[in-house]
């Protein structure tokens, strides 16, 4: 299985090699077409890096407890706080 930011930077490559092609179509209804596929990789990319919180501990306090945030978007990711 691929790693979710391996796939947003395959995704952001081809929002760049779309950009260089859409600037040199001269055909407006191909150029349109291109420019709506820049639009739909832009949004699966940016959707994909934005994690989303999906639970919090409490923070560590005098008892020991921990001070982590779990999050999640594709896979799970500790962090401290």
């Amino acid at each position: 299985m691929l790693d979710a930011f391996f796939v947003a930077a395959v995704l952001e490559g081809f929002e760049g090699t779309l950009g260089e092609v859409s600037e040199r179509i001269e055909c407006p209804e191909l150029r349109a077409k291109l420019d709506e596929l820049y639009s739909q990789i832009a949004a699966l990319r940016t959707s994909i890096e934005k994690p989303k919180t999906t639970k919090a501990c409490r923070p560590i306090d005098r008892m020991g407890r921990s001070n982590w945030k779990t999050v999640s978007g594709y896979g799970s990711v500790a962090y401290a706080l």
